[in-house]
């Protein structure tokens, strides 16, 4: 490092070493200069043998052994004719290794990041957390995708403590991916229990020759719609595929506490699963952000004990009906109590038919009485009347209280 950051070995002992042998006035200056040079290396070897940014601040020091022999020279009684020129001996040394190393990396005109960084932030929602390991303690890519990040420690990757309580750290928040580089990207168990915890992909959503980039489930989907067209990011590629179409007969996806008031706003209280025909997915209508409960999908919502009513607002996207050619037959609409033994109770039931009733039509709305049973918890469901097709069914609000 010595070479990259300042000079070669022999090229400093050849100015410095007959400062020590023929400037005894300056003698003590110049090595006391050197020796603080040398003492952080010899403190914390390891730190200077592989990055050479610690090396910022103990050059201050080698330049000043070099000083101190220059300023020796002009008090050796030298004639000026040769002491001045020999001032442009340690610069010219100085210039040379800047223009060997750093000087390709500074005349690189960038604006920083890579088309990882800027996959991440374009398909990562503004207030939502990745999950960084291979990279150590390196935050370039939070820092360029601009997201907070949990960076995961070499060494640390593995360690079950560590990553309970750094998990659990994150449990008030919403983690958007999970982010592998270098020999992390092999890290099966890491993945399975990153997934797990935070709802995501368990296979690379998308990937960059540095690294790949494990997404939420909640955004999955629509990133893969994205991605497979002409997405303009450099190096990223995807050798991922649309999941096939969920079934009532799927489990169950647990939602994420801390991802719940993000993805969930419309939902009151937070929910706690769900299983949705297509993966989570938003439309936007009338001004609001309205949850696609295509028929055959399922949304789970504990139960306040104190609750009194159960307010729902739904419909179907009017393209659903307002269509040329084949058009929605019409969804169910149904809410369940479950009690914590698996007893079932229907609290509510109504099918809309567009088509055939217009006041099916646009949003509706049911407020329905509502006496919680000891634990209960609600399902809020759509089902198809008869076949699914253009069955685009959406949630707009639900509130318990």
């Amino acid at each position: 490092c010595w070479q990259q950051s300042l000079l070669p070995p022999w090229a400093l002992a050849l100015l410095v070493v007959p400062g020590l042998l023929f400037l005894p006035a300056w003698r003590r200056r110049i090595a006391a200069a050197l020796a603080l040079f040398l003492a952080a290396q010899l403190l914390i070897p390891l730190a200077y043998a592989y990055q050479d940014y610690y090396f910022y601040a103990a050059n201050l020091f080698a330049v000043a052994a070099l000083a101190f022999v220059f300023l020796g020279l002009l008090d050796s009684g030298l004639p000026r004719l040769v002491s001045l020129p020999l001032l442009f001996v340690p610069l010219a040394a100085l210039f040379a290794t800047y223009r060997a190393d750093y000087f390709h990396l500074q005349a690189v005109r960038s604006f920083g990041g890579s088309g990882l960084t800027e996959a991440i932030k374009a398909y990562t929602p503004p207030h939502t957390v990745l999950v960084v390991a291979g990279e150590d303690w390196c935050a370039v890519i939070p820092y360029y995708a601009e997201r907070k990040a949990l960076m995961i420690r070499r060494g640390l990757e593995n360690d079950s403590a560590y990553l309970d309580r750094a998990f659990a750290d994150l449990a008030d928040e919403e983690v958007a991916a999970l982010v592998l580089t270098h020999d992390q990207r092999s890290n099966r168990t890491l993945v399975e229990r990153a997934a797990a915890q935070f709802n995501l992909d368990t296979a690379p959503t998308f990937t960059h020759p540095t690294g790949d980039v494990y997404c939420s489930n909640f955004y999955r989907e629509s990133i893969l719609e994205r991605l497979h067209g002409a997405h303009g990011y450099n190096q990223i590629t995807t050798a991922a595929a649309p999941r096939p179409v969920s079934t009532p007969a799927d489990p169950l996806i647990a939602i994420p506490a801390g991802a719940a008031p993000q993805v969930f706003d419309m939902v009151r209280p937070a929910p706690s699963h769900y299983r949705f025909a297509f993966g989570y997915g938003t439309w936007p209508l009338d001004g609001d952000r309205c949850l696609n409960m295509h028929a055959e999908s399922d949304l789970v919502v504990p139960a306040p004990a104190a609750a009194r009513r159960i307010h729902w607002q739904f419909g179907l996207v009017p393209t659903a009906y307002e269509r040329d050619g084949d058009t929605t037959d019409g969804v169910v609409f149904i809410i369940e109590g479950e009690s914590p033994h698996g007893t079932r109770r229907q609290l509510f039931r109504r099918v809309l038919d567009p088509v055939m009733e217009p006041a099916d039509r646009g949003n509706q709305t049911a407020d329905i009485p509502y006496s919680p049973l000891p634990g209960e918890r609600l399902f809020f469901r759509t089902r198809n009347n008869g076949a699914a097709d253009f069955d685009w069914s959406y949630t707009r609000r639900i509130i318990v209280d």
